[in-house]
């Protein structure tokens, strides 16, 4: 193996020493299923059954999870719910 393979080895444990790390103390009905319905009524626009629903997918799919949605949701979609949720943050204030 040359030091450029083992860098790369070394940043993928690494990356999932920091997963392991922040999903330690998270439960099954963590964030989105914990927003009351008359919340999410309130804000349409947030996909939050969407979200629910792969948190659901990923826990039980095993085989059957498309890694490819999964890397399209995390860098397209979870950007965008990050700013929706911002703005409805924004105006609670």
């Amino acid at each position: 193996m040359n030091r450029d393979e083992r860098i790369i080895l070394l940043d993928i444990i690494f990356s999932i020493g920091l997963i392991k790390d922040y999903t330690r103390d998270i439960t099954k009905d963590d964030f989105m299923k914990n927003v009351p319905e008359d919340f999410r009524s309130q804000h349409p626009d947030v996909p939050w059954k969407l979200v629910a629903g792969l948190r659901d997918v990923l826990i039980h799919g095993y085989f059957t999870v498309n890694l490819g949605r999964v890397w399209l949701f995390v860098k397209q979609d979870l950007p965008e719910l990050e700013v929706q949720i911002a703005q409805i943050m924004d105006n609670l204030d």
